[in-house]
Parts: structure tokens; sequence; C-alpha cells
């Protein structure tokens, strides 16, 4: 808590030192200490400044990203994508991080819209946490919109990854295991546990566990028995099948369509299958579903307003901050 406090005042301090042509910022804290940077190198900069432990807060604004190979926390301010063109969201390229053995500490990526593939290397299961980020097209205005720059991935190497409210194409995984809690992607492979989660073809995992999710495959597909799958729901043609071979009778197939102008900004679905088909915990099955339900918002103080004026008799400078 210290380190976000200190992170989130530097930030409000950066801001006020900003010109108008450096609109983005990078605070690193390290330790006590808090340097900020500016410009779209800025994340460049702090990261070649850090140290294993340390916290890099990006604000909103367009960063060159930078490969990463300690064992830092990365913190943007947002992902939703209708906020593009808004000063609400943090937005980087691809990279990759490759995880050091001595590392002593985890991986942190969270609030962050990723605008290519992510690849995370380790050995021996190292930890490695996603939370709220969007892996998806630079000019996409809705979530899962792939038409410009194709598909985002996260592939996954040699760790243990567990992804909370992230989005994205593909989760490709090496001698990798995955938790993913209210997360929707296309495709997974791999071994992973899954917990209210929107998985579009639920094809290319094993010896997995999926409970309260919804699968929206269409096609002729059936679901290896060597998962345990409870609890789901698919929706699509030809998906009559896919649970035949699992030993669970909790699971259904729902036929219904998709509110499709609303689903892609909120997930939200049919109010008849929200309120019919319900999870082991008596909550609806899917994203919105469950303990810990799908949101973009971020869970870290944000600076919605910021007010600066001096005085002309005695120099004070007084400022009013609004944090959310």
């Amino acid at each position: 808590m210290k380190k976000l406090l200190l992170s989130l005042a530097m930030s409000i301090f950066g801001i006020m030192g900003m010109s108008a042509q450096e609109e983005q910022v990078a605070t690193l804290v390290s330790g006590d200490n808090s340097t900020p940077f500016y410009g779209t190198e800025a994340l460049v900069e702090a990261y070649a400044a850090a140290q294993n432990g340390d916290v890099i807060t990006l604000s909103a604004g367009i960063f060159t990203a930078v490969d990463i190979e300690k064992a830092i926390t990365l913190r943007g301010v947002g992902m939703r994508p209708t906020d593009n063109n808004g000063a609400t969201i943090t937005r980087l390229g691809g990279f990759t991080v490759n995880i050091p053995e001595s590392a002593g500490t985890e991986v942190t990526l969270e609030d962050l819209k990723i605008e290519g593939d992510l690849s995370i290397n380790g050995k021996d299961l190292v930890p490695v946490n996603l939370n709220r980020c969007y892996f998806g097209s630079p000019a996409g205005k809705v979530y899962g919109d792939y038409s410009e720059g194709g598909s985002r991935s996260v592939n996954l190497s040699g760790v243990y990854a567990k992804l909370v409210h992230c989005i994205m194409c593909y989760l490709n995984q090496s001698n990798s295991k995955a938790y993913l809690q209210s997360c929707y992607a296309y495709e997974v492979s791999g071994q992973v546990t899954m917990d209210n989660c929107n998985i579009h073809e639920p094809r290319g995992f094993e010896n997995s566990v999926a409970r309260n999710c919804i699968f929206s495959y269409w096609g002729n597909f059936k679901i290896s028995n060597t998962n345990s799958v409870t609890y789901c729901i698919c929706n699509g043609n030809g998906g009559a099948s896919i649970f035949t071979d699992i030993n669970s009778t909790t699971n259904k197939i729902v036929e219904f369509t998709w509110p499709t102008a609303t689903y892609q900004q909120t997930f939200v679905l049919p109010e008849e299958v929200a309120t019919n088909y319900l999870g082991d915990d008596g909550t609806q099955v899917g994203m919105l579903g469950g303990t810990n339900p799908f949101t973009d918002k971020s869970s870290n103080p944000q600076v919605k307003k910021l007010a600066v004026k001096s005085s002309a008799e005695n120099g004070v400078l007084k400022v009013k901050i609004d944090v959310e």
C-alpha cells in the first residue's frame, strides 16, 4: 500500500510538471524513492533504472514497449478499448517477459491494453500475474475486435500464470500452467483451470478444470474426458456433442442469441440465460458471475481531477485532487 500511495503521489506531481508535448508519465517506485520519466520513451527509461521488486506506474497514453527481464510490477490506468481516444487507458505494443531465476518476487502486469502478442518465459513454473489486461487491435473499439492487425495472443513457457479479468484471442502454453478467472479467450491450450470464463472454442486444453464457464463453439467437437468440466453451458450450432465424454450432468446445451451490440462491450447475457443457468455458487455462469465478476475498472486509485492554483500574494501553491 505504501508503494501504491507513493507512486500515486509522484504521478500527480509528474503530471503537474509535464509540458503539453509530454503527456505520458512513467513513475518508478524503488523502496522509498520515486522518479518520474516523461514522453513516449518513459517506460523504456524507467525500466532501465528499475530493480527486482520495483513498481512502474504508467499514465494514460501510448508508450513504447520494452522487453522485461526483471521481476517488476507494471501498472497502467485501464484497458477499455472504447476509450482509445480518451485519457483513461494505457496502451503498449507487444513485448516479451523473460523472468530471471533469481528474481525473488513475482512479475505483475495490470490495467494495460497490449496491442500485440505477449510472450512470458520462465522455468520451473515461476509465477506471473496478469490483472485486467486486454490484448486487442490498436483501432478496435470493442472487446474481441481483431479486424485490424490480426489476433492478439498470450504465449506462456515454463511459468504458472494467473490471469484475472483479462481478454485475449489465444492462450498458448508450453510446459506451463494457467489459472483464469472471469476472463474471455477465443481459444485456450495446455493445462488450465478456469472459473467463470467465456471461451469461444474449448479445444486444445488437457487435464484441465472448467467451472461455471460459457463455451460458444460452432462445430461438432467433444471436450476430452481428461478434463473436469462442471456447471458449464455451451451455445452454438452443432454443440450438442460437446459434453458427451464428460461425466457430469451439470453441463447444459443452451441455444440463445447473443445481444452482439452490448455483448462485445459488457459481456452481458440475455436475461433468461443469466437467470436460469447458474453455477455451483448460485450466481450466473460466465464472466459476470462468481465471487469476482469481470470488470475493466482499475482497482488502483486514479486521479480524476487535478486543479492547481498559485497565490500571487504569498506564493502559496494550492492543489485540489479528486481520486477515485
